[in-house]
């Protein structure tokens, strides 16, 4: 008879195995959830940090086709002072506009030699765009 008690408090009780699987469960898919929102949140900032540096790659190349727009605009007429040039989404990657602010000086004491600033802002709607300056000077021949 002490044999039998001593078998039936070994093996527990269905109850308590019952609780014991639900928590080491829980405790199981816990750490999953976990884990899985940890990949998640590293693979959305990896994301947006690509999309910040092909951003800023697209912005500078439209800086400098701004200095070059200027450059054409001069070799035209001495008298262009520059522009505001929106360029439209379809031009770029059709989704995002972008505008380049054109500015041109004439350097004192010249009229041959102008001092050239462009600035993109990629895209161009948002807070959370790229912006990239560029400056050169241009000589007429």
């Amino acid at each position: 008879m002490n044999d039998r008690k001593r078998i039936s408090t070994r093996r527990g009780r269905p109850n308590e195995r019952r609780g014991f699987m639900l928590a080491s469960t829980l405790i199981a898919f816990s750490i999953i959830v976990i884990t899985l929102f940890a990949v998640l949140q590293g693979l959305l900032t990896q994301q947006r940090q690509l999309r910040a540096g092909n951003q800023a790659v697209q912005a500078n190349y439209l800086a400098e086709a701004g200095l070059a727009r200027a450059k054409a605009q001069l070799a035209k007429s001495a008298l262009y002072r520059g522009e505001t040039w929106r360029v439209p989404a379809d031009e770029l990657d059709g989704f995002d506009a972008a505008i380049v602010s054109i500015e041109v000086k004439p350097q004192s004491g010249t009229e041959k030699i102008f001092t050239i600033q462009s600035q993109a802002d990629f895209p161009s709607d948002s807070t959370l765009r790229a912006r990239k300056s560029r400056e050169a000077e241009f000589t007429l021949p």
